[in-house]
């Protein structure tokens, strides 16, 4: 199932709200591959792992994803997570992100 435009857009908008009042960096749409059109929604270079975090957004009730993006990432010992739309959807929550940013802080 492909998610409509828009929604992904309102889903954008709040990473990058949230990016700029937690002081976070990100990329969006990340482009992984150009010669296959292949884009991530979110890179999170300093979150994740030492090569940074690859976003996908699902729904439900499949919560299908692009296996490609998942594999570039395996390639590129990238974190790689499927965020569900829906929460991103709602009225921005800052501390969803607060979340997000503690589960996926690199440990040194």
């Amino acid at each position: 199932m492909m998610i409509d435009a828009k929604l992904i857009e309102i889903a954008r908008d709040k990473f990058w709200r949230a990016s700029v009042e937690l002081n976070f960096k990100i990329m969006s749409p990340y482009c992984l591959d150009k010669s296959m059109e292949l884009y991530a929604f979110v890179f999170m270079p300093d979150y994740g792992s030492i090569n940074g975090a690859i976003v996908q957004l699902c729904e439900l009730p499949d919560y299908s994803t692009n296996n490609e993006i998942f594999s570039w990432a395996q390639r590129h010992n990238c974190f790689h997570s499927s965020l569900n739309i829906e929460p991103l959807l709602k009225e921005y929550n800052q501390d969803y992100f607060i979340d997000i940013l503690e589960d996926w802080e690199i440990t040194k």
